[in-house]
């Protein structure tokens, strides 16, 4: 083929609102397989990307629809359907459907959509003959799929890729790119057969049809002839972050991972790819990768293993129709269907971890920072250090926030603050979301909805929450940035904020000049999680720590309290290093900088933490309590927010009160 065949275009007839055009021109349904061009005075496409059109209705390599195509093209029609079956399959829910909705519905933003058309966004990219013309060319012309996400990649993020309630909550664009990558991937590790009929083989299976290299949903006797593994990959390292050097461990981390993700495609082949990486954050990545013996997963990891990291994995690996990115669910249906047993079919789910390669033996001394390595001595300062050689190599990457030993001599206290999302609570909330949009749809009854519900595959709105999350850090960068101190100055004027890691925007370190500073800091976090998850306020699995001493404190005690695993619903957590710490919802922040405002407030909240200093907590209550009639605001805290007067107290000694005329909504 002399232009290569680019996947994602098979539902590029998604963007064209039918509604737009007169019954004349026939127009039904998103392919255009059968559309007469006659009506729009037009040649149809000729590019191999243009039989993609007909993947909605081939399931076999003989089908007469492909009648006189080369081979080649037929081969990428077929395997186009089987990846956008299996691109389906690991994104959404399976069963009755309620209203057509135009627009995409954000599980976790329910009026991103409105809010995006308010602002003159519409997700039809083709409303008028000439853009339905524009379609036909564009399908001619295209190369690669970045020109075709470049060009309608606003229509493509609002456009539902499944337009029926309550399946409209995963956009077109992550359903094309994951049929891409699935696409890439097939068509790199099977071979066209032709000896009289047509074949697709992989691992030494041949198949002609689609069931044949996908098998069946539940039944346990129509087995799938492919094998593939939906793997879900989780990144630790061993090191002590005991130096300023020790944070290019993140640096390196994120080198790494970007590695594995070059390392995927092929040089100058758009069509083929060795296996793929379907989304990623700072820690974790999913890959759909073919058989153990085929690719093997210690050499994917490779890169991450030689420098001492280690990865957690869940592995499915079965058949293609099998794959969902909820395993443990799918293994409980299989069997419920099949009577205790698999049947005839292939299912295999695991938990393990890749190990990097140590010896049997290590001479001491070891290696003062990872532990798993031989160290050899080095001096510096007059510190001895033990350290292996990739620690030391880590060490050698620089000196990240190298202002940061200047601070000591200011008297200042130093903050380290830490954003972190959580994949585990974010699959909890997302289950919990879509649950509740179910139950938001009239015109399904409550058996249907149940059985929704019990559907739900969760991966592709995990890869969408995870492209909002990536924008949300910026954001919150961006605005932290711009916060003015008390003579005006911005904090990055100021020099009075770092980012250890450049391009890693998890972490920030600021000086507190002012004491308004970190509530400030919040105050932007918090707004910005209102607005971009406005849905997963109560059960976030988005959080931000923060930790502050003076500057010369160890940074591993920061890191060792920024990187342990938060509870559920604990979206600040703050601590004053061994004096104290505080952990809050994100609705207990609000009224808590809601609530604690005025000079009389400040007055009490001032008096009762000098008699916890001094008598200790037990007559701080006994005060609050006489005192409770004077305070309405606070017993309100306690009563209704289930707050402890040891949360408020620890709260207002490290926040402090909120004396400008600023609201916080009561989410």
């Amino acid at each position: 083929m002399s232009k290569h065949f680019i996947p994602e275009l098979h539902d590029i007839g998604k963007l064209v609102d039918s509604r737009s055009f007169s019954d004349e021109l026939q127009i039904s349904g998103h392919t255009y397989d059968n559309f007469d061009f006659s009506k729009l005075h037009i040649s149809p496409p000729t590019s191999p990307s243009w039989w993609g059109q007909w993947h909605h209705s081939v399931k076999d390599l003989s089908s007469q629809k492909l009648s006189g195509t080369p081979n080649d093209i037929k081969a990428c029609v077929l395997l186009t359907v089987i990846s956008d079956i299996l691109a389906a399959s690991v994104s959404r829910p399976w069963g009755k459907k309620g209203n057509v909705e135009q627009g995409i519905y954000l599980l976790w933003n329910p009026h991103y959509y409105q809010q995006r058309k308010q602002n003159g966004q519409r997700w039809a990219a083709f409303a008028t003959v000439e853009e339905l013309k524009e379609m036909f060319v564009f399908i001619d012309s295209c190369t690669n799929k970045e020109e075709f996400f470049g060009k309608y990649a606003g229509p493509l993020s609002l456009t539902p890729e499944d337009k029926s309630a309550p399946l409209n909550f995963i956009s077109l664009k992550t359903h094309v790119e994951l049929t891409g990558k699935v696409f890439r991937v097939l068509r790199y590790h099977c071979q066209l057969i032709d000896n009289g009929k047509l074949y697709l083989e992989y691992d030494s299976q041949r198949i002609s049809q689609l069931t044949e290299a996908t098998g069946g949903r539940w039944d346990k006797n129509q087995r799938g002839k492919w094998i593939f593994r939906l793997i879900k990959c989780r990144v630790k390292f061993p090191q002590a972050i005991v130096r300023l050097h020790d944070l290019n461990v993140i640096k390196l981390r994120q080198q790494l991972i970007q590695k594995i993700i070059d390392k995927q495609c092929i040089s100058n082949d758009d069509e083929r790819q060795l296996y793929a990486v379907l989304f990623n954050s700072d820690d974790f990545f999913c890959i759909f990768v073919p058989k153990e013996n085929i690719v093997p997963l210690e050499k994917i990891l490779q890169p991450l293993t030689d420098k001492g990291f280690w990865i957690e994995c869940e592995e499915l690996e079965t058949e293609l129709n099998l794959i969902t990115s909820t395993g443990a669910r799918t293994r409980k249906k299989l069997r419920d269907k099949n009577n205790g047993t698999y049947g005839n079919r292939k299912f295999h789910l695991q938990n393990k971890a890749i190990w990097p390669s140590l010896p049997e033996s290590i001479d001491i001394p070891l290696c003062d920072i990872c532990q798993q390595r031989h160290g050899k001595e080095y001096i510096k300062e007059d510190i001895s250090e033990s350290l292996c050689n990739v620690c030391k190599e880590i060490r050698d990457m620089g000196q990240p926030l190298q202002e940061y030993a200047e601070w000591a001599e200011t008297g200042k206290q130093s903050a380290w603050l830490k954003v972190s999302l959580d994949e585990e609570l974010l699959l909890i909330s997302l289950e919990r979301l879509f649950g509740e949009y179910v139950d938001s749809i009239s015109n399904i009854v409550a058996e249907d909805k149940q059985a929704l519900k019990e559907s739900f595959r969760p991966l592709a709105a995990q890869m969408e929450f995870v492209k909002q999350y990536k924008q949300f850090l910026e954001d919150f960068q961006s605005k932290i940035k711009n916060i003015k101190i008390s003579d005006g100055i911005s904090l990055i004027e100021g020099t009075n904020l770092l980012f250890p890691i450049d391009g890693y925007y998890e972490m920030a370190v600021v000086r507190i000049d002012d004491e308004r500073i970190l509530g400030l800091i919040l105050d932007e976090f918090a707004k910005l999680l209102r607005t971009y998850f406005p849905g997963c306020i109560k059960d976030s699995p988005i959080s931000i720590s923060v930790s502050f001493s003076n500057p010369k404190y160890p940074y591993h005690e920061h890191w060792r309290y920024l990187s342990i695993p938060k509870s559920s619903g604990t979206v600040f957590n703050i601590q004053q290093v061994g004096i104290r710490s505080v952990g809050v919802t994100f609705k207990q922040y609000s009224v808590l900088r809601n609530g604690l405002k005025g000079t009389a407030l400040s007055h009490s909240l001032h008096k009762l933490a000098s008699i916890e200093s001094e008598a200790g907590r037990m007559a701080a209550l006994i005060q609050f309590l006489e005192d409770r009639k004077k305070n309405p605001e606070l017993n309100e805290l306690l009563e209704q927010y289930g707050l402890t007067l040891r949360q408020i107290l620890d709260f207002y000694r490290i926040i402090g009160t909120d004396n400008n005329d600023k609201e916080y909504a009561r989410t």
